[in-house]
């Protein structure tokens, strides 16, 4: 496991921010005419080009460090815009969350990881750490991390914290690893039944990344620090109760996999209807929830090595969680689903 970290983006705009050089016009517009060359503003851009380019962030960042006000008909723009005014709010908070950053080991987690993965997984990690504003972590390809800056620690007490987010990731890639092995274009669906099967492996993606590593409050001083109170309540409220309605969730994703099937939709209209299992404004995105119990409960009622055989055949998980269920036909998926994804 190699891991090669990326700080270029983070190091150019907080430099923009501690020498002020956005309160003039021609010298903001220099300095970021460099920055959209970086290796790493391009994968942030490249990640979100269905939701800003570049002229756009460079408007929003300025707005927000000059406090000038910014309104948009978009509401993923107006987010974007309040948590990049979050940055100027201390700067000393902000150059602290370099300086662990820079200082961090990123390659010291290579046993806790592979013990929740096949044997012989094979990865290697590439790491962008970028000003998005909207996510704490995500991957953009097979070994590409990018992470939040404004989601670091600005404190040492807390760099534990941030450990359960980078394995989080860390495992996705390693998940991809085994799921490229099992079918090399799984997530390049063009019709409803690869949509649903795509839809059923990010469940189970998820939902193992978040039960192996995410069980807590371990996001909530950081979600605090970088998008505030009300999102970071929102976000432990969510984790605290997260099994509070699987079996209604799992229903509605029976219906809405019946739906898929049977629809007449393109596929753009289909993979926007199915981006709720995926994100979430307000809480915890469902594909972590109804994944987080289905992983939870093979582990818990067959053994941890039955769920991690699931990351090599997919295709037995449904069935796998089903067996693991036993009576409890409440949280069971329908059979016509499980014998589909087989």
């Amino acid at each position: 496991m190699n891991i090669t970290v990326d700080f270029e983006v983070a190091e150019k705009i907080i430099d923009l921010i501690n020498e002020k050089k956005y309160i003039d016009d021609a010298t903001y517009e220099d300095e970021m005419s460099k920055i959209e060359k970086l290796e790493g503003m391009q994968k942030m851009l490249n990640y979100y080009k269905g939701s800003f380019d570049f002229s756009t962030y460079k408007e929003l960042l300025f707005k927000a460090l000059n406090n000038f006000e910014y309104v948009s008909e978009d509401e993923s723009l107006n987010a974007v815009y309040t948590y990049l005014k979050k940055v100027i709010e201390d700067t000393e908070r902000l150059n602290n969350k370099l300086r662990l950053m820079r200082d961090y080991d990123f390659n010291k987690f290579e046993k806790k990881l592979v013990e929740k993965l096949p044997k012989n997984t094979n990865v290697d990690v590439d790491i962008f750490f970028a000003f998005d504003a909207l996510n704490g972590g995500t991957i953009i390809n097979d070994k590409t991390m990018m992470l939040n800056t404004m989601f670091w620690p600005s404190k040492e007490e807390n760099l534990k914290l941030i450990e359960g987010i980078l394995l989080h990731e860390y495992h996705h890639i390693g998940f991809f690893y085994w799921m490229r092995k099992f079918d090399r274009d799984f997530d390049k669906y063009s019709d409803a039944n690869g949509m649903v099967r795509y839809l059923i492996i990010s469940i189970l993606g998820e939902g193992a990344a978040t039960y192996f590593y995410n069980d807590g409050d371990d996001m909530y001083p950081l979600v605090l620090e970088s998008h505030g109170e009300a999102l970071a309540e929102s976000t432990r409220s969510a984790m605290g109760n997260r099994g509070n309605n699987v079996a209604e969730y799992i229903r509605d994703l029976e219906k809405d996999i019946r739906y898929i099937m049977s629809s007449e939709d393109d596929i753009k209209e289909l993979k926007s209807f199915v981006n709720k299992y995926f994100y979430s404004s307000n809480g915890e995105p469902l594909d972590k929830s109804i994944g987080y119990h289905m992983c939870e409960t093979i582990d818990q009622e067959l053994g941890l090595e039955k769920l991690i055989e699931c990351f090599e055949k997919p295709n037995i998980f449904l069935n796998r969680y089903n067996h693991a269920s036993g009576k409890n036909s409440e949280f069971k998926v329908a059979e016509d689903i499980v014998e589909f994804f087989q």
